[in-house]
């Protein structure tokens, strides 16, 4: 089927339609800012700990299956999640996070993107710098251990869905499905499909070139997104960030919005959840 942006929005309301979750919903009630201890704090609660291991386990994104081996034997006690979130707490990173975090809490996207560009820019840190904190504990762990801390991979998916749960408004999801479907929209050079799930087959439509020129082409966005885009290779995740933003814009544009992801809750429609439900999909 030849591209069209008709055809493409006909199919993102199909996904849109279907895009509430009972999980999620439980996870955005219960996964907020206010999980996280206030820096200075005398102790840390097992909010953190436990909101580590939900998102982990939910989103298949576990950040201990990223340690050594050997690095938490735990024997389902919850402790190597106990011990990540008081590396975070007691990192000297922390109180800068928690702060910056917090300011961006309220915000939401204009979609301008010469407005937007910053806030862009603070998500992709916030989540360097989370990464940073929970790799560099579990580095520590591994040494005390006398394990191989260079077998510590990133945790820049996790980073990144944890930071969503905190500001649902504005920070991205990346994982592997979704980053290929983000260079498959923008950059790739096979056709793809945005593939309808419970539906028949027609419903699906290629990505092919036709469709990528169209999106990198959209005046969306201003022409500083390109630049900028082109400057970014050696940050993956703020590179799928510039490339959600721009699907984002595309969708706010034509008067698409995510459906409630809080039961009842008419504020609960977070844009990067339903561009996530769109790249998960162009396989």
């Amino acid at each position: 089927m030849q591209f069209t942006k008709d055809d493409f929005l006909s199919r993102t309301d199909i996904i849109n339609n279907k895009n509430y979750d009972y999980g999620n919903d439980i996870l955005y009630q219960h996964c907020g800012f206010d999980c996280l201890p206030k820096p200075g704090s005398s102790q840390i609660d097992t909010k953190l700990s436990s909101i580590i291991w939900l998102i982990g386990k939910a989103y298949s994104a576990d950040p201990t299956r990223s340690a050594a081996k050997g690095t938490f034997a735990n024997k389902g006690l919850g402790s190597s999640f106990e011990s990540i979130a008081k590396g975070i707490f007691v990192s000297k990173d922390y109180h800068y996070f928690y702060h910056e975090l917090l300011a961006l809490c309220d915000q939401t996207y204009s979609y301008q993107y010469e407005k937007d560009q910053p806030t862009l820019q603070k998500t992709a840190e916030l989540v360097a710098i989370l990464n940073g904190m929970i790799t560099t504990t579990m580095q520590q762990t591994a040494e005390e251990k006398q394990l191989d801390k260079e077998k510590v991979k990133n945790v820049v998916s996790f980073s990144s869905k944890f930071l969503h749960f905190m500001c649902p408004n504005l920070f991205f999801i990346i994982d592997s499905y979704s980053f290929n479907g983000a260079v498959a929209l923008f950059s790739g050079k096979a056709d793809r499909i945005l593939y309808i799930a419970d539906t028949d087959s027609t419903e699906n439509i290629s990505i092919n070139k036709t469709a990528r020129d169209y999106f990198k082409e959209n005046p969306s966005v201003s022409s500083r997104w390109a630049e900028d885009l082109a400057k970014t290779k050696e940050d993956s995740y703020y590179t799928h960030c510039l490339r959600c933003y721009h699907l984002a814009c595309f969708l706010k544009k034509n008067d698409r919005q995510c459906t409630h992801q809080i039961s009842g809750d008419s504020e609960s429609t977070y844009m990067p959840r339903l561009v996530d439900s769109i790249l998960m999909r162009i396989t």
